[in-house]
């Protein structure tokens, strides 16, 4: 009988096996009750009271030990699915029974407990675990002494768990008293193995390296020689050595040892295990220490997406991995995002450990360097405070963070003007990494340029340039040339050498901190999302403006090549020719399930930027977790786009490749702006700068003209651009010499430029330069060097003769029947334009026969916002646009949304969220053309569901494929408007520039009915004759301009009508 029992044993648990896979404790139960009841048989029955004595109380035990055994199963099950609360729950009965049964001295009870104890603190229960680990350390001690393997275990643990609470010192006695233990078992090498792992651990948390680095490398050999190079204990033993590595400063050899467990484990666990996630998190922290924030963010993502769904979102290991993430996007230049993870995180460590704890104090640190980030460095100063008292309390002096929290609170000084506590707590934080580390650290080199940064602002260059050089020279021996802080400390040495007069030392320093900043851009370009190339880019950029303004100071040419290449071709369109170059390369894979998760990405951003448009209280959707979905969408996109080709292909385009474009009589010309600061004071601001780079065929290198001050552009009122030659003189006068023989000019505009149509300002009495020069305003003179391909659609679409109020009823009606989709708002107010009607007519008419398909018209309220937007992915030749146009600039909205105008203008709250959507997002929204039924929002009638509000944004078509499109006319007001920055212009045209248009015509100011109908009338009699899209505007120039003399009475003071429109982007040829 004694047989059956065993087998019967057996077969329980694999029974409970195979239930507890499948999650059914209630099935495992009742096999275990059927087993135990179903033998009827005499003979057994006999067997079993011979067995048993007899004894019912004997049988009711063996059934409660049978139970418990299945609970313990069905628990660990419960925990390998990550189900820990109720692992906790099974092995709380579990230990009920064998504490019933058995006391609290029987091995069933403290192995049993020893699971519980795990649960808890998989849980993030870690208090309660500690107890527990307390527990079975006591009771295996008394029961087997302190020389027993199992008492050694239990120490271990326990010194695990106080690690977990912050007390490194009590983990470090813990961890070396079990070392000793297991040292005295030959057979239990293993174990030997794993407690030296774990106290180099601890020597790490407590800043000792060194014996961290002693320990790690004995653990790493004896699991080596007891397993082998291929399994899962060497691989944890790799992941601690690069850890090591990583606080050393050998980021590339942590990056290494990281990558190998990495590899390693994955043949033992599953993708989504704890510890694949641990291990990914690792890596991110490495790669991100090395320089590579983009691939940073995208390991990091996959470590939160698997602890989300093992720990949920209120788990500390989820929240370590959004501290991470914060970490990389404060460097990448979101430091809005970074706080709004860091202070969620911190809210998680708060709740689990309390606010006294050593993981709260490094929470409290990164907060403060984020709140730095933007500005709020009193803020910031508090923190760092709370941080390192908090971290003082737990950690040793020469613990690394301790003096990190010094340095860093040595830099919100320096920004709040306290030099001379800055120098104090920079000189302290030096002292103690020198110790730690020795001189040859990066830490040192940044504590270093800490100091450098004082004298620097103390007006000290000379000490300046010495620490700063030392810094640098640190740098240059512990970093890779791309990697961030090698780059920043390049800068700062070049800003030390300008102060103290040294401009062509400056000068070299800074075009060599540009170069390598360009690749760092584009390799962090290569593999991030578009909100992560934006902010970093808006944090990088300063560097290129600060190589044109030193040039420019030092009067010196040899960086001319440079500055043409980085402010103009790099610069100038970046974050829209990487998009729209990703977006291509994309769409034209091939690749069905590519294109579709495009579109579904365009689908979701869209639904995202009208939920912002709502008042908070009123958004049904979680904005937040959309942007994740969307982002992620997006990361997974940009990897999957390598395999056609590389988007940032166009941005390494240099002045050499435009040179090749121009031929004999040509020029190209860049118009770039920079700000201009005082020679004699730090960063002291003075103005803005422009000058023009002119580039022509056998050139050996660009030409740098200095133009004016941008005060001396605003001295020249508005009525007097086109009524004499001043402000031609101002921004053409000093290109005269340049500009003789030259039959052809290619500009690229930049700052106020952009909105003035510097190619038709009058040069003389009788003749502008548009009449002097063939002159083709381009987005960037990149344009010369790529190859566009010739438009072979024959369709158009026309939009005039709108009529904007519509009842909202009928235009759901309209756009019901023609199958348009569509979303809900409200907006503005306008009037009817009579002439739309009849030029949009007359262009139809002349389209009609001339190589183009009949226009489609869309006129009355059939001009709807989602007749448009079904234009999509249609590959329109010519799309026309009659109507009424706006920009409300960033003052002006701001006003707006202080008063009821925000109620009505449901755009005016894009933005209104920080760190919700991007700057573009809200900038695009800005602008916008009224479509049918446009004047919905001035009315009492409410907009029913589905139906679009009639304001058709630069936002909304930014998200459209007008690929194919070869010309968008906007005949509108004020359609070439928009937010100027380095990109260029943030409106319309670059809503249509998103969308795939080629070439744009716009106005720059509000413009007249009748006079705009003529000019487009005019133009499209030129376009059909066969003219090209230059040529024709400026006949339909001319025409108006010999009508149109002078304004009329009504428009008088403005402008003149033939000055009014622009044409961006014409054929170049």
């Amino acid at each position: 009988m004694k047989t059956r029992i065993v087998t019967l044993l057996l077969l329980l648990t694999t029974l409970c096996s195979a239930a507890s896979l499948q999650s059914n404790f209630d099935t495992c139960e009742q096999q275990c009750e059927q087993l135990m009841c179903a033998d009827d048989d005499e003979t057994n029955q006999r067997n079993d009271k011979s067995i048993l004595g007899n004894n019912p109380t004997m049988i009711t035990s063996v059934w409660w030990l049978y139970k418990a055994d299945i609970l313990n199963a069905v628990a660990e099950a419960k925990k390998n699915l990550g189900e820990y609360a109720s692992a906790v729950e099974l092995g709380k009965q579990a230990n009920e029974i064998y504490d019933q049964l058995f006391g609290k001295d029987n091995p069933y009870y403290v192995l049993s407990l020893n699971n519980l104890l795990a649960y808890y603190f998989l849980l993030g229960e870690h208090k309660k675990a500690l107890e527990l680990a307390e527990e079975v350390c006591s009771i295996v001690r008394e029961n087997l002494g302190e020389e027993h393997g199992m008492y050694a275990e239990a120490v271990q643990n326990l010194a695990e768990l106080y690690y977990k609470e912050g007390d490194y010192q009590k983990a470090v006695e813990l961890a070396t008293k079990a070392v000793d233990i297991f040292k005295l078992h030959p057979d239990m090498q293993a174990n030997y193995a794993g407690s030296i792992a774990y106290l180099a651990n601890y020597y790490f948390s407590l800043g000792d390296c060194e014996k961290a680095m002693e320990y790690g490398e004995l653990a790493l050999n004896i699991r080596k020689r007891i397993f082998g190079d291929r399994h899962k204990e060497y691989a944890m033993s790799l992941n601690n050595m690069a850890n090591y590595y990583h606080i050393l400063g050998d980021f590339a050899k942590a990056v290494e040892y990281q990558t190998s467990a990495l590899n390693i484990c994955k043949s033992f666990y599953p993708e989504n295990s704890p510890i694949i996630a641990s291990l990914l998190d690792n890596l991110a922290c490495f790669v991100f220490a090395d320089g590579d924030y983009a691939r940073a963010i995208e390991l990091e993502m996959k470590a939160l997406n698997i602890r989300k769904q093992l720990f949920g979102e209120q788990h500390t290991m989820y929240a370590m991995s959004l501290a991470n993430l914060a970490e990389f996007y404060s460097k990448s230049g979101d430091s809005t995002r970074a706080i709004r993870l860091e202070l969620q995180a911190l809210e998680i460590y708060k709740q689990v450990y309390g606010t006294n704890h050593p993981d709260v104090g490094k929470l409290l640190g990164n907060l403060a360097n984020y709140y730095a980030n933007v500005d709020d460095y009193s803020q910031a100063l508090e923190l760092g405070i709370q941080a390192l008292e908090i971290r003082s309390i737990f950690l040793p002096e020469t613990h690394p963070d301790i003096p990190k929290s010094l340095r860093n609170m040595a830099q919100y000084c320096i920004n709040l003007g306290n030099y001379e506590m800055a120098l104090k707590l920079g000189t302290q934080a030096l002292e103690i990494f020198e110790q730690i580390f020795g001189e040859n650290h990066p830490d040192y080199a940044l504590a270093l340029d800490k100091l450098a940064q004082v004298y620097w602002h103390l007006g000290d260059y000379t000490n300046a340039i010495k620490i700063g050089t030392q810094a640098f020279e640190i740098c240059e021996a512990t970093l890779a040339e791309q990697h961030p802080d090698y780059i920043n400390s390049l800068g700062n040495l070049a800003a030390y050498d300008f102060y103290a007069g040294n401009f062509i030392e400056a000068t070299v320093l800074q075009k060599r901190c540009v170069s390598l900043q360009k690749e760092h851009i584009l390799s962090t370009f290569q593999a991030s999302t578009y909100r992560n190339r934006q902010t970093y880019w808006n944090k990088s950029k300063y560097q290129m403006s600060l190589l044109s303004f030193f040039c420019f100071e030092a009067q010196t040419d040899a960086c001319n090549g440079e500055i043409y290449d980085n402010s103009a071709l790099f610069a100038k369109g970046l974050l829209l020719n990487a998009e729209t170059s990703l977006r291509d390369l994309i769409l034209e894979s091939g690749d069905t399930a590519a294109v579709k998760q495009f579109e579904s990405m365009q689908k979701i951003r869209t639904v995202l930027n009208k939920q912002y448009e709502k008042p908070i209280a009123e958004r049904k959707l979680n904005c937040d977790s959309l942007e994740n979905v969307a982002e992620q969408m997006e990361r997974e996109l940009v990897q999957s786009s390598k395999a056609y080709g590389d988007f940032t292909r166009n941005l390494t385009i240099s002045w050499k490749d435009v040179q090749k474009g121009l031929s004999d009589g040509d020029m190209a010309v860049e118009f770039i702006s920079f700000p201009k600061f005082r020679v004699d004071t730090i960063l002291e601001r003075e103005g803005v700068q422009y000058v023009a780079l002119t580039l022509k065929k056998g050139y050996d290198k660009p030409k740098m003209i200095t133009l004016f001050e941008e005060s001396e552009l605003n001295a020249i009122p508005e009525n007097r651009w086109y009524a004499d030659t001043a402000l031609c003189h101002l921004v053409w006068g000093q290109l005269g010499d340049e500009l003789r023989g030259v039959k052809n000019v290619y500009f690229s505009p930049a700052g106020a430029l952009y909105n003035i149509g510097i190619e038709h300002l009058p040069c003389s009495a009788t003749e502008n330069m548009g009449e002097r020069h063939n002159m083709f305003r381009l987005s960037s003179t990149r344009e010369l060097a790529i190859g566009r391909e010739q438009p072979s659609a024959k369709s158009s679409a026309l939009y005039g003769g709108l009529q904007y109020y519509v009842p909202p009823t009928e235009l759901l009606a309209y756009n019901q029947k023609k199958g348009y989709s569509w979303r809900t708002a409200s907006r503005d107010v306008f009037e009817p334009l009579p002439e739309t009607k009849t030029e949009v007519e007359n262009i139809s008419a002349l389209l009609k026969g001339h190589n183009y398909d009949a226009p489609a018209i869309y006129a009355g309220d059939e001009g709807t916002e989602e007749s448009f937007k079904a234009l999509s992915g249609k590959r329109t030749r010519i799309i026309h646009l009659a109507t009424h146009g706006c920009y409300i600039t960033p003052d002006e909205a701001d006003r707006q949304r202080k008063s009821e105008m925000q109620q009505r203008l449901a755009i005016l709250r894009v933005g209104n969220d920080k760190g919700l959507g991007t700057e573009e997002d809200e900038a695009l929204t800005r602008s916008y053309l009224a479509m049918s039924g446009g004047k919905m929002c001035w009315t009492s009638d409410t907009i029913p569901e589905g139906l679009d509000d009639g304001l058709l944004t630069a936002q909304e078509i930014s998200r459209l494929d007008l690929r194919g499109c070869d010309l968008v006319v906007l005949s509108a007001c004020e359609t070439g408007l928009g937010d100027i920055t380095s990109e260029g212009v943030m409106g319309l045209q670059r809503g249509f520039k998103k969308a795939g248009v080629q070439s744009i015509v716009m106005s720059l100011w509000k413009v007249a009915d009748r006079p705009t109908q003529e000019f487009m009338t005019e133009f499209y009699r030129h376009l059909t004759a066969g003219e090209g899209k230059r040529a024709s505007f400026l006949a339909a120039q001319r025409f108006l301009k010999e009508k149109y003399p002078t304004n009329l009475p009504q428009d008088d003071g403005r402008p003149p009508y033939w000055a009014s429109f622009i044409i961006l982007d014409p054929e170049v040829r």
